[in-house]
């Protein structure tokens, strides 16, 4: 009996182990497949590059439409001023040849400003302050962090790696951690300089990264960093200044000759985007949970936003500025919809003749109570003629009648 259990169990484990080896199967597949993706990711990020700084440079004026576009472009001008025409009003015709003289503005004026305000998320951070200093965005870039090498920040790091090599051989002592891959990722904000807003940077790159720990699948981020902007005088969207006037003096008398006191307070700002919270070290104990909480959500809500503008603005800013992303949004949620009650014509037929009965019953139990009412009524009207008949209430159109038999007293007399 012994060894015949001893068998089963040996069988069981053999199937167990052979279950383990499928999974190690799946696993190294699924290693092939991530680094296949990582390497297809990268690969398209290249290809898209060109097309994003091409995108930058007609943006800033520093490149026009292709004349194949320009002729196409006239031709449909062309034809619309003529239908307009046709139709008895004054046409396009004359709206061009007013503003003839006007020059024309240089790139895309607003365009990102025009993007921002396209996409809901970041829509509602964007305050009227913030608009005036976003009219001067040229360019928003994002790049994954140890990909730069085409960018600037590549060729920061090839010019640093240059200087360590002509400095002298202690490369091989370095410790390795700092030559890692660093993951995570770059946006860089661009906008014109000089501007009446900043001065502070001074290529007016102003930077948010967020670095991702190396040794998580799930993206666990480590920190995230955001440019400090010098502001001008009275040019940060990021603060409001309070001013108290003095107060008068003792009895009613004139007010303190002091100056006015001002305080400054923090307000709601797109740009505050850029002053990141700080995620706490381990160990650190200083927060309780309710502040632990808000300060996750924080984050959260942060890291939410850099990945809105690394997986839709950038790759889809022209959608956005033209509209044309919330046309097929629009288009989505209408078959969403259709969909939807196409579903609840199915699922909800039943109820509809549910519902029918339930009215149905309704009247029928209204029905019930008038005629039981009339009934009753009747009866009351039924019981109250005997009684007129047969007491003291007269029958109709004469005196009191004797209807019933008289007593022998009576009739004697």
């Amino acid at each position: 009996l012994s060894l015949s259990r001893g068998k089963k169990k040996y069988q069981i484990r053999a199937r167990i182990k052979y279950l383990q080896e499928l999974q190690s199967s799946h696993d190294a597949l699924e290693e092939d497949y991530k680094r296949e993706l990582e390497a297809l990711d990268a690969k398209y990020t290249k290809k898209y590059a060109p097309l994003f700084a091409t995108r930058a440079k007609v943006v800033r004026g520093e490149e026009e439409a292709p004349a194949e576009i320009v002729e196409t472009l006239k031709a449909e001008l062309a034809e619309a001023e003529k239908e307009e025409g046709f139709a008895g009003g004054a046409g396009l015709a004359a709206a061009n040849a007013a503003g003839a003289s006007d020059p024309v503005p240089k790139g895309v004026p607003q365009f990102w400003l025009g993007a921002l305000r396209a996409h809901d998320v970041v829509a509602s951070r964007i305050t009227e302050k913030d608009e005036a200093v976003l009219e001067h965005l040229v360019d928003v870039r994002c790049e994954e962090l140890g990909d730069e090498g085409d960018g600037p920040a590549g060729a920061a790091k090839a010019a640093a790696a240059e200087t360590k090599e002509g400095g002298g051989g202690d490369d091989a002592d370095s410790d390795p951690e700092e030559t890692e891959r660093e993951h995570g990722f770059r946006l860089s904000f661009v906008f014109e300089m000089p501007n009446p807003f900043f001065d502070s940077p001074a290529d007016g790159v102003v930077t948010k990264t967020y670095h991702m720990a190396a040794d998580d699948e799930e993206g666990m981020l480590e920190r995230a960093e955001g440019t400090r902007i010098a502001w001008k005088a009275g040019k940060d969207p990021t603060v409001k200044i309070l001013k108290k006037k003095p107060k008068p003096g003792r009895g009613g008398g004139k007010p303190s000759s002091g100056k006015p006191m001002t305080k400054i307070e923090k307000t709601e700002s797109f740009f505050n985007f850029f002053s990141p919270p700080a995620v706490p070290e381990e160990g650190d104990d200083d927060l309780d949970e309710e502040e632990m909480e808000a300060l996750q959500e924080a984050l959260e809500e942060d890291y939410e936003l850099g990945e809105t503008f690394r997986d839709e603005l950038v790759p889809h800013a022209v959608s956005f500025y033209t509209g044309e992303m919330a046309e097929m949004e629009e288009e989505e949620d209408d078959e969403d919809e259709d969909e939807y009650e196409e579903t609840d014509g199915d699922d909800d037929g039943g109820d509809d003749d549910d519902d029918e009965d339930e009215d149905d019953d309704e009247d029928d139990s209204e029905e019930e109570e008038d005629r039981r009412g009339k009934q009753a009524r009747g009866g009351k009207q039924a019981r109250g003629g005997k009684q007129r008949s047969g007491g003291k209430g007269g029958a109709k159109g004469g005196a009191p009648q004797d209807t019933g038999e008289k007593p022998a007293e009576c009739k004697q007399q």
